[in-house]
């Protein structure tokens, strides 16, 4: 899955080169997958590990948000996610749910090491979801080498609120004004 939306960064790139970037946002398994694009698109000694034959020849990333996004391997496991092991091992095989990590099993943004640069970051996440502590444990430390990372916490909130339920309205609202924030055109 991974390889196939940076392919489509790069079928972006060449068949409109004209925008100044792009936004990438996804919510639970897609905000792993932005996080993980932005990542990648970013830090090339990175995206050199997951794809050797390449560099990234997408548009610039203007900015990432990741709505309570799978970003390490480990809590939503011990969090009590419904079915996070059988996910993980479907995703990744059977290392995934190894403490170790290796590099068939580093599909989380907690996985890589070292991540020199990170585009502007919106993580957000509600107080009754799963993937919680996921979003805190990675904006703890994107936060402590990134200023422009910001995480919000919605009250209440379950998995998937964004579509609706409580905190949507204003998890919407603070995502627009996070991407107005970091609008490439402005």
């Amino acid at each position: 899955m991974l390889r196939s939306l940076l392919g489509a960064l790069a079928w972006i790139e060449r068949e409109h080169p004209q925008p100044a970037g792009v936004h990438l946002l996804g919510d639970s398994a897609g905000g792993n997958l932005a996080m993980m694009l932005a990542i990648l698109s970013t830090n090339p000694d990175v995206f050199s590990r997951y794809d050797r034959r390449r560099t990234y020849l997408g548009p610039p990333i203007a900015s990432v948000a990741s709505l309570y996004g799978i970003l390490d391997r480990h809590t939503w496991v011990e969090d009590g996610f419904p079915d996070a092991r059988v996910l993980l091992e479907a995703y990744a095989g059977p290392s995934a749910t190894s403490l170790a990590v290796t590099e068939e099993n580093a599909i989380t943004p907690m996985d890589i090491d070292r991540i020199e640069r990170l585009p502007p970051t919106f993580l957000g996440a509600g107080t009754r979801d799963a993937l919680a502590r996921s979003s805190r444990v990675a904006a703890a430390r994107f936060q402590a080498a990134f200023p422009h990372v910001e995480h919000k916490t919605y009250p209440g909130a379950r998995h998937g609120f964004f579509g609706g339920g409580r905190g949507s309205r204003q998890l919407r609202a603070d995502v627009a004004a996070f991407l107005l924030r970091h609008d490439p055109f402005a």
